[in-house]
């Protein structure tokens, strides 16, 4: 599976749990994973995945809502 189509699942499987996932970049190059609610709704758990790329913020939120839920 390439990186797109990893980041396409785990962006769908928080769209079958009622949640959005944008992406941003800050000023030290961090890329931060927002949910939102609805998806396409505004930010409602900002912050909630990490990496440096996309990829690795997706995978970072994944895995603290598997974990915290």
């Amino acid at each position: 599976m390439t990186e797109k189509d990893e980041l396409a699942e785990i962006e769908k499987w928080f769209e079958s749990l009622g949640f959005g996932i944008v992406y941003s970049k800050d000023d030290s190059g961090i890329t931060w994973a927002d949910l939102t609610r609805p998806p396409g709704g505004s930010v409602g758990a900002p912050k909630y995945g990490r990496g440096t790329t996309r990829i690795e913020a997706a995978r970072s939120a994944k895995h603290r809502y598997e974990v915290e839920e």
